[in-house]
């Protein structure tokens, strides 16, 4: 169903609306974000990188690994450039 998931990395990513933790992590979740992170982790690195998403559907993306990486490191990114950097770093050739 449309906009009926929600993602906490705290509780371990995607949740449906009928779970209901107390979590400042927790944030909606598009069903095209769903679909796209269900493709990431079902797919070989190769067929990941040549995916092509708009710049909206991009800045949920871009906003969901700031939120798990801050949770990860225990604390908020002040500065997502380093984001923006792997965002325009190419691959190795290994992955292409």
């Amino acid at each position: 169903e449309p906009d009926a998931h929600r993602f906490s990395p705290n509780v371990g990513g995607t949740l449906c609306l009928d779970c209901s933790p107390d979590d400042a992590h927790l944030r909606p979740l598009s069903l095209r974000a769903l679909k796209v992170l269900r493709l990431l982790d079902r797919s070989e690195i190769s067929k990941a990188c040549k995916l092509s998403v708009d710049e909206s559907l991009a800045d949920e993306l871009r906003s969901l690994l700031s939120t798990t990486v801050g949770y990860w490191l225990g604390k908020e990114i002040r500065s997502n450039s380093f984001l923006d950097r792997l965002n325009n770093e190419s691959l190795p050739e290994v992955y292409n």
